[in-house]
């Protein structure tokens, strides 16, 4: 997931699942190129979103969990 940050931000990057629960909450501060890794081995499979957000934008994204 990418946001085309203009200036540093705080940015707050939420896994939730398909019924809108929120799995987990991550906060960068301070971001003006970032890349952040999720582990998300404790997730059952299934789908899920990614929302990345600042104070002015949010982003979201669906991923399908899958375990080998």
């Amino acid at each position: 997931v990418a946001l085309n940050l203009t200036s540093s931000s705080d940015i707050t990057i939420k896994v939730l699942d398909v019924v809108g629960e929120i799995i987990s909450v991550k906060t960068l501060s301070n971001v003006s190129n970032h890349v952040c890794n999720l582990d998300l081995s404790a997730v059952s499979e299934g789908l899920y979103f990614i929302e990345v957000s600042t104070a002015t934008e949010k982003s979201v994204k669906k991923i399908n969990v899958i375990k080998k």
